[in-house]
């Protein structure tokens, strides 16, 4: 009996550790989730009624909030989820703010978001963070993530001719 009732104890920590996701495995579910709405709702439940304290995760969740504004169709509900997304975000920056991928993620969600609703007042400092950081994330990403985040942040033309060098010089 004593045997049963240690296993019954341990099982929702054996069960915790099972469902560990890698970060790798996040990014390949937070780029499928751009494209479906189905995507975006599976991603979201990976962050939903956890306690998450590794800033890299909590500025995923944001993103995965985004995502779930990007896919909704009433306007109430995207105008709450970006501010939802940005909160998130500024708990995230505020836990790590020299991280270039979570400077990315919030730069990338804000870029899209219409300037009007007020939720796009990071995008410079961002941009600077990310192109600071660029040696950092070569260091965690592959050539092809840091690659799409140089290649994005030439697409957006909100970049000095200095900061474009600077981007191209860090291309894999």
């Amino acid at each position: 009996m004593k045997k049963m009732l240690g296993v019954l104890l341990l099982l929702p920590v054996l069960l915790s550790q099972a469902q560990t996701i890698t970060i790798e495995e996040i990014r390949q579910q937070y780029a499928a989730a751009i494209g479906s709405s189905q995507a975006a709702d599976q991603f979201l439940t990976l962050f939903t009624n956890k306690v998450i304290s590794d800033p890299l995760l909590l500025g995923y969740k944001g993103a995965a909030q985004a995502l779930i504004a990007k896919h909704s169709w009433n306007p109430y509900t995207k105008l709450d989820y970006v501010k939802l997304a940005n909160a998130t975000f500024g708990d995230a920056v505020k836990a790590a703010p020299a991280n270039g991928e979570i400077r990315f993620l919030r730069f990338s969600v804000q870029y899209y978001v219409p300037s009007f609703l007020g939720q796009s007042g990071n995008l410079q400092e961002d941009k600077a963070v990310i192109i600071q950081q660029l040696p950092e994330l070569k260091k965690t990403m592959t050539a092809a993530e840091v690659k799409e985040i140089c290649d994005f942040l030439l697409q957006t033309h909100l970049c000095t001719a200095a900061e474009e060098t600077q981007l191209k010089s860090n291309l894999p």
